[in-house]
C-alpha cells in the first residue's frame, strides 16, 4: 500500500504543460515522497496524446487515467474536475492511506510531508 497518491487533471495547451510542469516538480523536488504514484487524468485516450505528452508521461512515471465526460455537462465550468475526483477516489480506495488531488498550477518545491494527515 502507498502512503500517498498525487492526482491530477491532464489539460490540453498550457494546462497539459502545467500538469507535467507539477509532475517533474513532485519527482525533484518531492523528498522521500518524490517517488509515490502520479494519477493523471484526462477525457482523451492516450492515443490521443501528442507524441510529446505520452514521451513526458513515461518518463515521469505517471499513470494516465482516461475517462469520459458527458458532452451534455463539459460546458459546466470544473465538471471534469469533478468526473476526475470522483474516478480517483474510487481508484485509491484500499490502496493507499492519502490521495492528494492537486490543481495543476501548483509547484512542489519539497518533500510534501504535510500531506500526510
Amino acid at each position: 500500500m502507498k502512503d500517498l497518491i498525487y492526482a491530477f487533471l491532464l489539460g490540453r495547451g498550457e494546462a497539459e504543460e502545467d500538469a507535467f510542469r507539477l509532475a517533474q516538480s513532485i519527482r525533484i523536488f518531492g523528498g522521500e515522497l518524490c517517488f509515490n504514484p502520479i494519477w493523471m487524468f484526462s477525457p482523451r485516450a492516450e492515443k490521443d496524446l501528442s507524441e510529446t505528452a505520452r514521451q513526458q508521461l513515461f518518463s515521469i512515471g505517471a499513470r494516465l487515467v482516461a475517462f469520459d465526460l458527458d458532452p451534455d455537462e463539459a460546458h459546466f465550468p470544473f465538471a471534469a474536475y469533478v468526473t476526475a475526483a470522483g474516478i480517483a477516489e474510487g481508484l485509491a480506495q484500499g490502496g493507499t492511506s492519502f490521495l492528494a488531488l492537486l490543481a495543476t498550477d501548483t509547484l512542489i518545491l519539497q518533500s510534501p510531508s504535510m500531506f500526510l494527515l
